[in-house]
């Protein structure tokens, strides 16, 4: 038994010292996998992004004078509205109608939506493999969204403040670093199996 206990240390100790000679071994398949990666990224299709931004106004209810207890209702739950209005532009129904209604396909095609701040400003964004699509989907979900807001608390309107300008996304550096992480991983392992063929 305490030879077994010895031995462990020792082998350890070997283990180590083979790892500290063979250490070029686990940098150059280190290196591979984060070239295999690296190919990976670049192999990708682009994608790009097209932002927007809407702005709740109020609306002519008011003006005119009919409706206005409801009007003032939906007036006090404008977090309400706004939370409503993020869950349409961002539906899978709202993404179909504004495929529908710029002819173009949905495939790769992602949409966020979200409040910014403290604010009535509502910011969307498209991201897609085209940029002429994303920019034509922007404007579609926030037709759609506009149109839901007018249709649904009459008080407000969404008017768009900026046109959609569609920008390249940077590539995705994590499959560099799952492939450098998935080298060092298999360098370790070729150096430790080499070590027990001896």
């Amino acid at each position: 038994m305490k030879r077994l206990l010895h031995a462990r240390p020792l082998m350890q100790m070997q283990l180590l010292k083979m790892f500290v000679r063979r250490w070029w071994v686990v940098l150059i398949v280190m290196l591979l996998g984060a070239a295999v990666g690296l190919g990976y990224t670049f192999l990708q299709p682009p994608r790009y992004e097209a932002r927007t931004t809407f702005v709740f106004k109020i609306g002519d209810v008011f003006k005119t004078g009919r409706g206005a207890m409801p009007a003032l209702d939906a007036l006090t739950r404008t977090s309400d509205v706004s939370s409503s209005v993020v869950r349409v532009a961002t539906s899978r129904q709202t993404a179909e109608l504004a495929a529908s209604d710029t002819q173009a396909s949905l495939d790769h095609v992602s949409i966020r939506a979200n409040m910014l701040g403290n604010s009535t400003v509502l910011a969307i964004a498209v991201q897609g493999n085209d940029p002429t699509v994303t920019i034509k989907m922007a404007n579609a979900v926030g037709e759609r969204a506009a149109a839901y807001t007018r249709d649904a608390f009459k008080v407000y309107e969404l008017v768009q403040l900026d046109a959609p300008l569609a920008t390249r996304v940077q590539p995705n550096w994590l499959f560099v670093i799952i492939g450098g992480m998935g080298g060092f991983v298999l360098g370790i392992a070729s150096v430790g199996v080499s070590m027990l063929r001896r």
